[in-house]
């Protein structure tokens, strides 16, 4: 009697502690379930927003002729807004719109690196000779260095009379610790394979060898830039005035006389006077919310791995800082 006892309490012990599991799994797949609910609703939310976003809120008359608008703000650089990578698309549509009159760019920046900017100058030459639109650039609050670079690329360039209008030059900064070190009795030790791997280590005396090569890197990078900017200009450049290539900048007003731009007007003037047209589509706002979304995720990735190659650079390649159009 006690066995068959024992033997019934475990029976009714291994059907609690089986139906107790169950509960469990059947709570937890309900969870489960809900949250992949909440998921797929938010997810579909988003997807129908976006598509909303994404239609073209254009105001423009049946049968009105319209320019492309595009913005470039901010520095321009492989992790930003202004990127090439990150402006291709939008400026491909806003060239290949068979309807536009032509392409308006709009920009506010004080520039960013040598590549990047001649990369975006680039483009928008090519997609302008592919296309065959007329390209008018309007410079804001910023139209200095790389960024007058890249608005070289248009067939006209127009500025507000306060517009920062030029910087044609090519700066390197960095800091130098040896001093310090010493004060505090902290010795570098830098291990280097080749002669030249280190230039202008921040931990080590500056020598005049390095100095020399940085400094004809950057005269490279220099004429390079002027060699740009007077392929885009040409002889509206009056270049025997004050130096147009010294790195130096003016007012839009100023920039007028020395042939750096070739007018003062605001973007709406501009479509006027340039395209005989009231009407822009602008193609900087037509991404929806899930495109935010994934640009920013991009950019974050990008300046992530930005910052890491550059961490890598003084950890272990030991490389120079970057020369900056800005």
């Amino acid at each position: 009697m006690d066995i068959a006892h024992m033997t019934n309490s475990e029976d009714k012990l291994l059907k609690n502690i089986s139906k107790e599991i169950l509960r469990e799994a059947t709570l937890s797949r309900r969870q489960a379930n809900i949250r992949t609910f909440f998921f797929i609703l938010l997810f579909g939310g988003l997807f129908v927003f976006n598509l909303i976003s994404n239609n073209e809120k254009i105001t423009i008359p049946e049968g009105e002729p319209y320019v492309s608008i595009v913005r470039i703000n901010g520095v321009i650089d492989v992790s930003s807004s202004a990127s090439p990578r990150f402006l291709e698309p939008i400026l491909t549509r806003a060239f290949y719109d068979k309807q536009s009159k032509g392409v308006l760019l709009l920009i506010n920046s004080p520039g960013g690196t040598p590549v990047q900017s001649h990369i975006l100058h680039k483009l928008i030459t090519h997609l302008k000779d592919k296309t065959g639109k007329k390209v008018v650039a309007v410079g804001e609050d910023m139209l200095t260095s790389g960024a007058y670079m890249l608005a070289t690329s248009a067939d006209q360039i127009y500025v507000n009379e306060s517009t920062m209008t030029g910087s044609i030059g090519v700066v390197q900064q960095s800091y130098g610790y040896s001093a310090l070190l010493e004060q505090i009795g902290v010795e570098a030790r830098t291990i280097q394979a080749g002669e030249n791997k280190v230039r202008l280590n921040p931990l080590l005396p500056t020598n005049q060898k390095d100095l020399e090569k940085i400094q004809g890197v950057l005269n490279q990078v220099h004429e390079n830039f002027i060699e740009v900017v007077r392929s885009g200009r040409g002889e509206r450049l009056i270049e025997d005035s004050v130096g147009l290539f010294s790195g130096d900048y003016w007012t839009g007003k100023t920039a007028v006389t020395y042939g750096l731009v070739d007018g003062i007007g605001s973007a709406n003037e501009i479509m006027a006077k340039e395209f005989s047209v009231e009407h822009a589509k602008d193609y900087s706002q037509q991404r929806g919310i899930m495109s935010g979304l994934s640009d920013m995720l991009s950019s974050v990735i990008a300046d992530s791995l930005v910052k890491a190659s550059q961490t890598i650079n003084i950890q272990s390649l030991q490389g120079t800082p970057q020369p900056r159009l800005q």
